[in-house]
């Protein structure tokens, strides 16, 4: 994390940040126990517990104060952490604590958000109910598990397993039925993608656990293979797809990053690609989106990125477990207009429902899951 903090007398508490290459301190931020617009004599700060800084508690994105008069303040330590505008998300309406279980490694919703679906690594499905945010199924596959993902357009639940996947049949409330039509069995899963038609899955693997490869289906009608990509240097870290799903970038664990166009079934080398209408962590590598990247210092890096399906709105969470959203394409100008910061630890899942109603995240360091509603999304 790379910071020190200090508090005084004063009501002064102090964040300092480590400089990774001279070790030396710099000033980060000041916080103050008392209202800073107020003039208040030093000698009555001083007289006052209250404003007395005894103990501080330094935490993955906050600063625990205690005072000498026995009040507990809480600091947020990410610099700027202005709501613009407070009535476009509110506060949590609901959240999901798995301490007795695995954290969530993939959440979804329900093309009516009725349900919400959580899995964990070790494949113990949960179906939680909107509106009391408790759990109504349980269902443990008893495999290792990576990733869900509920069609918006069918009441289909797609599972990815460890090298193999499945789909459910969600119609019918508490009787999934697997769709034999729908099982895949691949080499070891990388990563695994849903164009945004829903027509098209792309799946990142390794064949005989060393030969990278990647693989386009057509899902309309069960999993017909449309094309694969050979000949990669290494694993592929993530994959990504144009919103109008025809094209796929791809980044491996050394840091290459390609284009594939889906139809002409080729790489294409050409970077200006890269500015392309991405919906996940591809834009990143998009001049749209260049003005948010000097929020995310060494010290706090942006882990996921999730586009909205239908308003210019990017939603950034990181390793802080801070959750900002940004206008899109985003300018110069342009700051975040709101940040979230309820998680404590790395953001694993950031999941937009498909009827605008819900955002949903989810940490795997707290075990929680947060459910927002919004209001105003078109202001």
């Amino acid at each position: 994390m790379n910071f020190l903090v200090s508090g005084s007398m004063d009501g002064r508490v102090i964040l300092f940040k480590v400089d990774d290459k001279t070790q030396k301190l710099k000033l980060f931020k000041i916080f103050r126990t008392i209202d800073e617009n107020i003039d208040i004599p030093l000698k009555e700060i001083l007289a006052s517990p209250e404003n007395n800084v005894q103990s501080i508690a330094l935490g993955m994105n906050k600063i625990a104060v205690g005072t000498k008069s026995g009040d507990i303040l809480e600091f947020q330590i990410t610099d700027d952490m202005q709501i613009i505008n407070p009535n476009t998300l509110n506060t949590p309406i609901g959240n999901v604590n798995f301490q007795d279980h695995d954290p969530p490694i993939s959440i979804s919703l329900d093309n009516n958000s009725n349900f919400f679906f959580s899995i964990t690594s070790k494949g113990l499905l949960s179906v939680w109910n909107i509106k009391t945010f408790t759990s109504i199924h349980t269902y443990d596959f008893k495999v290792n598990a990576k990733y869900i993902y509920h069609f918006k357009y069918q009441k289909k639940l797609l599972i990815v397993f460890e090298n193999f996947i499945s789909v459910l049949d969600t119609s019918e409330e508490g009787k999934f039925k697997k769709l034999p039509i729908f099982d895949l069995q691949t080499g070891e899963i990388n990563d695994v993608k849903i164009s945004p038609n829903e027509k098209l899955i792309a799946v990142a693997s390794l064949i005989e656990n060393t030969n990278p490869v990647l693989d386009v289906y057509d899902i309309v009608n069960g999993f017909i293979h449309k094309n694969q990509v050979q000949n990669l240097n290494t694993r592929i870290k993530f994959i990504d797809f144009s919103k109008e799903s025809s094209f796929i970038l791809l980044e491996d664990y050394l840091e290459e990053v390609l284009v594939i166009d889906i139809q002409q079934k080729k790489v294409i080398n050409n970077k200006g690609f890269f500015d392309m209408e991405w919906m996940g962590n591809g834009l990143k590598y998009s001049s749209n989106l260049k003005n948010i990247h000097h929020i995310y210092e060494d010290t706090i890096k942006e882990c996921i990125i999730v586009r909205h399906p239908e308003k210019d709105i990017v939603a950034v969470g990181d390793t802080l477990g801070c959750i900002r959203l940004f206008k899109y394409p985003a300018n110069e100008d342009d700051k975040y207009f709101l940040c979230r910061t309820d998680h404590i630890g790395k953001i694993s899942n950031i999941f937009f429902s498909f009827d605008n109603q819900y955002l949903i995240t989810s940490s795997e360091l707290d075990k929680a899951a947060y459910m927002y509603k919004w209001t105003n999304l078109d202001d």
